[in-house]
């Protein structure tokens, strides 16, 4: 099944700062009904602080790239 879609950098911050609606969207999607481009992983992955980028990884690795 194809992706519906596409996840901006912005939803992962968002959720991050935990912002309420972007962490009850994420969690609302379904396996494969999302995906992630490889500029919102480069740009993601690049803002993370070092401490956080074990669990940052395991969040994106939800998603096909």
């Amino acid at each position: 099944m194809a992706s519906r879609y596409l996840i901006d950098t912005m939803i992962f911050i968002d959720h991050l700062k935990a912002v309420p609606r972007a962490t009850e969207w994420l969690l609302s999607l379904k396996t494969h009904e999302a995906a992630i481009s490889v500029i919102t992983l480069a740009e993601f992955l690049t803002g993370i602080p070092v401490e956080e980028e074990d669990i940052s990884s395991l969040l994106l690795a939800d998603f096909e790239c």
